[in-house]
């Protein structure tokens, strides 16, 4: 399920652009921000060890900088993610890994 809300994305967080000029951003990728940053409104970054308002990306966002919209998998609906196939997994920290893992179903996935 997707949130009805969505989200907006900080472009500039996920790192420069690729050869062509986008940013492109995966859906399964981690994004989170702080409360006070979700009280003033701040967009989605990728997740850090301080979030606490913690999403999945339920859709590609082909180029960031053309739009930051995004729409959010909703937590706690029962979806099923398998945590090893989200992109960059493997170099998250335990804590965001511990973040995801309280919010949505996890399991590891066989491919």
């Amino acid at each position: 399920q997707i949130l009805p809300a969505g989200g907006k994305l900080d472009n500039t967080a996920f790192g420069a652009a690729d050869s062509s000029g986008k940013i492109p951003i995966p859906s399964g990728t981690v994004v989170g921000r702080t409360i006070a940053e979700r009280d003033a409104g701040s967009p989605f970054g990728p997740c850090a060890d301080t979030d606490v308002d913690v999403y999945l990306l339920a859709n590609d966002v082909t180029d960031a900088l053309v739009n930051d919209d995004c729409e959010l998998a909703s937590p706690f609906s029962g979806v099923r993610v398998k945590e090893n196939f989200l992109p960059g997994w493997a170099g998250l920290s335990a804590a965001v890994k511990a973040l995801v893992r309280a919010r949505y179903v996890c399991y590891n996935g066989i491919s």
